[in-house]
């Protein structure tokens, strides 16, 4: 039915309360539009209307009318879809990010002064032994040349080593900055995802949004997207007959499509990393279960490993693979990691050790010699890039390179020389130990002399690079993209921000004047009806 006189009061003060919380809401954005991470906020309000049907002295005839507005919730405006898309962007920006991280510090250790002949490295120094071998051929018999070319070989031996612990430190230093820098960082994101939850629970349960409280979690949890591939969800879950609250559930996501919770509410669960005493791999590990926060501090069950293949995507994937990963030297084959050139470092000492060491020892030309190697390791093993070292024999020149393949042949005979040099100059295949077979060979990783193998290198570590590059330029132009799709759902846009201002200023002076005027209408219904003839 119609509100009665002193109703339309009410009418019209709910309608300046409304129209100056409107006002409030608005300075609120404006005041924040420069906050990161702030979340536009919009008053939603409802009609109120109080009848709830018609009473026993209503007629067909009466009108039914509400008894104003009233202010429902101050919301925030955000596209669930758009935050679900960017943070999916998010983890493929920071999978290939950090890979092409690794790769440019890989660039760092093996840069000019290893792979280019302009820098006098490694490949300068493999083309200086055979210019060496080249001038003792015609100087046999002259120590002086012999000692020159075992000084090329020293230099050579040093600058092998020296590579080789470079990317053993780099390796070291990835190993690091997961313990000490993206645990840590994920772990505490978890921790204030939780502890945020629990404070938003509490407000709701007072009635209050906690708006600024979410505009902090939603942070933290684009910040989690870049380590893994994550899943969001929000349900609703009833404390009483009249009260229900958000629940907040993230999870992990594999790359077989399986889950793991990470947040559930109040709890959450805790990462670290651990090599595979088996494998040699080292890989995420997470605890068992989630945990609260009085918990999460003293857990004692044991961690359950995750692989980076089981990693769909994320800075944490490309950073397991830069340490586990050998390209063609892993069966099935993989991306090429630190490991990679690690090995092929390693394939290269071993190779010219074996094929300068057999040529020494005139294997395979029926006047076989043993004890002339001109490498050898420095501790017993199989020869690396690590170990390599000229040959204590030859170091202290209780015999020197084999110049004839004929014993028999006259002084000055150069004929082994020259086959040495042709080995430094013919291409050959150079072919990865089987990883499940020892004494078996795996992928051919390539096939050239040692300076093209050498070389080879660095071009797969630039064509590495200017791929990653590209790929990641993609996923930042697609991650931008989405946010300012986002920005314009949830940003704070003065325009629009200066029309609800205008629109509540508006209001509010309407509903003041409908005061005024039912003030108007009672002062002459009450003080100026009934006048006439008294």
């Amino acid at each position: 039915m119609i509100n009665s006189t002193f109703g339309n009061f009410m009418t019209a003060r709910l309608g300046m309360s409304v129209a100056q919380k409107g006002l409030s809401v608005t300075g609120q954005n404006i005041s924040n539009i420069s906050t990161v991470g702030y979340t536009r906020q919009r008053l939603d309000q409802v009609s109120l209307n109080v009848g709830g049907g018609s009473n026993r002295y209503s007629s067909k005839f009466s009108t039914n009318i509400g008894n104003g507005a009233l202010v429902n919730r101050v919301a925030q405006v955000r596209d669930p879809f758009l935050d679900r898309r960017y943070r999916k962007e998010l983890g493929k920006v920071g999978e290939y990010d950090r890979w092409l991280a690794g790769l440019d510090e890989l660039a760092g250790v093996l840069d000019e002064v290893t792979l280019t002949e302009e820098g006098g490295g490694i490949n300068k120094q493999l083309q200086d032994l055979q210019s060496k071998l080249d001038k003792l051929s015609s100087n046999v018999g002259n120590g002086e040349f012999d000692t020159m070319v075992k000084s090329s070989a020293e230099s050579l031996v040093k600058l092998l080593n020296s590579a080789a612990s470079s990317l053993e430190g780099l390796k070291e230093t990835q190993i690091e900055d997961i313990e000490q820098i993206d645990i840590p960082d994920i772990n505490n994101i978890l921790k204030n995802i939780q502890q945020l939850n629990l404070s938003i629970r509490n407000s709701e349960i007072h009635g209050n949004e906690a708006l600024e409280l979410r505009d902090q979690r939603n942070l933290l949890i684009d910040d989690l997207a870049t380590y893994f591939n994550i899943e969001v969800r929000y349900t609703d879950e009833k404390i009483s007959d009249a009260t229900s609250v958000e629940k907040l559930t993230i999870n992990l996501v594999k790359s077989d499509g399986t889950k793991i919770d990470l947040i559930n509410d109040d709890e959450a669960r805790q990462f670290k990393i651990e090599e595979d005493a088996a494998t040699g791999k080292w890989n995420l590990s997470v605890s068992p279960q989630t945990y609260k926060s009085e918990d999460i501090e003293n857990i004692t069950d044991t961690f359950v490993q995750i692989t980076a293949d089981e990693l769909g995507t994320g800075s944490i994937k490309s950073a397991l693979n830069l340490l586990n990963n050998g390209g063609e030297f892993d069966n099935p084959p993989t991306t090429k990691g630190i490991p990679y050139y690690q090995k092929s470092l390693d394939l290269l000492a071993q190779q010219l050790a074996t094929t300068l060491n057999d040529a020494n020892n005139l294997k395979g030309t029926g006047n076989d010699m043993t004890g002339h190697d001109l490498f050898e390791s420095n501790d017993g093993n199989p020869i690396t890039a690590a170990n390599i070292m000229v040959a204590t024999g030859w170091a202290n020149n209780s015999y020197g390179i084999t110049a004839s393949q004929d014993p028999n042949a006259p002084s000055g005979d150069n004929t082994n020389i020259t086959h040495m040099i042709s080995l430094m100059k013919e291409s050959m295949k150079f072919m990865a130990p089987d990883p499940t077979n020892p004494a078996g060979t795996g992928n051919q990783i390539f096939e050239g002399t040692f300076q093209e193998f050498f070389v080879n290198m660095g071009i797969t570590l630039g064509l590495d690079q200017d791929s990653t590059a590209d790929v990641l330029k993609n996923h930042v132009s697609m991650a931008s993209s989405i946010s300012d799709d986002r920005d314009n759902v949830s940003g704070v846009s003065l325009d629009e921000e200066g029309m609800n201002m205008l629109q509540y200023g508006k209001a509010y002076s309407a509903a003041a004047r409908l005061m005024t005027t039912l003030d108007e209408a009672l002062d002459t219904l009450i003080n100026k009806m009934g006048v006439v003839g008294r």
